[in-house]
């Protein structure tokens, strides 16, 4: 069984990822050993060098780092996708790199890179393993014959994942039940909120929203912060028609569509018996910190640590 840990980060977050790596081999990867490679854009020499420093050196021979190259797919209309940007939707709604993240660990990550290993785990660059694990992650997806292990549930944006539950909707329509229990459906009232959409609306479809209420679904689906994956699950005909699909409908960069939105929503469509939640304590950084901008909460942590 050939495993990776695999991790993207950029130098501007080189403390987020020394804790990260910390935490991870303290907990977990110095009994496992199992190699861990770090994607990048952007470290320098300096930067991989530092970062090493900061393992134990029992564990340092397992990291090492992939340089990969990030940029917007040929079939995307720049100069839409530019417009889209520029409007003020979400926190965040900006971020040309994650979009880019997103598309390449869907697709480009398989091909060049996961093609090579039978599981691998998705990890974030500021996800902290935050109690000692003995179980090895991989020996239980494995044993189980799963597809993804996970640990956190995270509810999804409505406006960046527009669009998600009607493409699923279409494609199981003998499932609907099931869909329906992971989407929540929220009515939007807010009066900028309904206007900033169907702006959204009209830029990416080039047409007006039909109805003067908006109500959408918000997807509540496995986090990927912490996430195992069967290379063969991303790789295989079954879910492979519905990736095309994604990569046809370009809302990866016209809305936000993450990496665990197109994952996890097409896993508990199509296997859902082969999804297993491992509870373990684990956080991202925006749940360990509040953050306010422009006078608006963003996040904030949970009203207890017990949580």
């Amino acid at each position: 069984m050939k495993t990776g840990i695999f991790i993207f980060t950029k130098s501007s977050r080189k403390i987020y990822l020394k804790t990260t790596l910390y935490f991870l081999f303290k907990n977990y990867n110095h009994i496992h050993k199992h190699n861990v490679y770090i994607l990048n854009e952007d470290l320098s020499k300096e930067d991989k060098e530092e970062i090493l420093l900061g393992i134990r050196s029992d564990c340092a021979n397992l990291v090492s780092f992939k340089d990969i190259k990030l940029s917007i797919p040929d079939n995307i209309d720049k100069d839409k996708l530019n417009t889209i940007l520029k409007t003020d939707i979400t926190p965040d709604w900006h971020n040309i790199e994650y979009r880019n993240l997103s598309y390449y660990m869907l697709f480009t990550f398989w091909e060049e890179i996961a093609n090579d290993f039978d599981y691998v785990m998705k990890l974030n660059d500021d996800a902290i393993i935050e109690e000692p694990v003995k179980e090895d992650f991989f020996n239980i997806i494995d044993n189980r014959a799963n597809n993804i292990l996970f640990c956190l549930m995270s509810n999804q944006c409505v406006f960046s994942s527009f669009g998600m539950y009607d493409l699923l909707k279409a494609n199981f329509q003998n499932d609907v039940d099931k869909l329906n229990s992971f989407n929540i459906p929220v009515k939007i009232t807010e009066e900028n909120a309904i206007s900033d959409f169907k702006k959204l609306h009209t830029l990416v479809f080039d047409k007006d929203y039909p109805l003067n209420e908006v109500e959408l679904r918000q997807p509540y689906i496995p986090n990927d912060c912490f996430m195992i994956i069967r290379t063969t699950f991303m790789t295989g005909n079954k879910i492979k028609p519905y990736l095309n699909k994604i990569k046809d409908l370009k809302y990866i960069h016209y809305f936000k569509w993450s990496f665990s939105l197109v994952v996890s929503s097409l896993a508990m469509m199509l296997c859902n018996d082969k999804v297993t939640r491992c509870v373990f304590k684990v956080t991202e950084e925006k749940q360990r910190n509040a953050y306010i901008e422009n006078g608006k909460i963003i996040t904030k942590v949970p009203d207890s640590y017990k949580k």
